[in-house]
């Protein structure tokens, strides 16, 4: 009760009428839309209307560093004055997409939605079909910043067999000497046994 009338101390008849004042206690308020907004910009949006910054949570998110992801209550509820609003804001930091096995245009626009350069190497690649990316770096589900370089390889197609050079040349054929008989030499005769 914040006022009566009749005022306390006056003197009425039994059975008057006293007319109370009952205050509603702090008016309500409408959270403010401060998703997208700078997390300084999101405090002085609450403390407009009465409200303050309850939690402040980090998550990796291709947003830039501390902008406010969601609100908790979510923007258009109505809260008493002097209500604390929990913020979820991103951290500035990205985990990086799987790209390997997407092509070349796939891995790009997958690596640029959220918020990384990709670098692209070409090169050819063993058992990997031409265009198809067959390695990144950083690895997979590793922690980078928002708009950091993502080299991805990409396959030019499996090496060429390489070329063994020309076989040597043949050597000529080593002939065999042959004996010849001595000229003028004359067979041995063999002797027989007279009788």
């Amino acid at each position: 009760v914040t006022n009566q009338s009749p005022t306390p101390g006056n003197v009425v008849r039994k059975g008057t009428t006293v007319d109370l004042t009952v205050s509603a206690g702090a008016g309500q308020v409408a959270v403010p839309p401060v998703t997208g907004m700078s997390l300084p910009d999101a405090q002085a949006a609450l403390a407009q209307v009465g409200l303050t910054v309850g939690t402040i949570k980090a998550t990796n998110s291709s947003q830039p560093a501390n902008q406010v992801l969601s609100a908790s209550p979510p923007p258009g509820v109505m809260v008493q004055q002097g209500s604390k609003v929990n913020l979820v804001v991103a951290s500035g930091m990205i985990s990086v997409p799987n790209v390997v096995g997407q092509s070349e245009a796939q891995a790009t626009a997958t690596l640029t939605q959220v918020g990384l350069v990709p670098s692209v190497l070409h090169q050819p690649v063993s058992g990997v079909s031409a265009g198809i990316v067959a390695a990144q770096a950083p690895q997979p589900a590793a922690t980078a910043s928002t708009g950091s370089t993502v080299v991805i390889t990409v396959s030019t197609g499996s090496p060429s067999p390489t070329t063994s050079p020309s076989g040597s040349p043949s050597s000529s054929p080593t002939s065999t000497p042959t004996t010849s008989a001595t000229p003028g030499a004359s067979p041995t005769p063999t002797p027989t046994a007279s009788p």
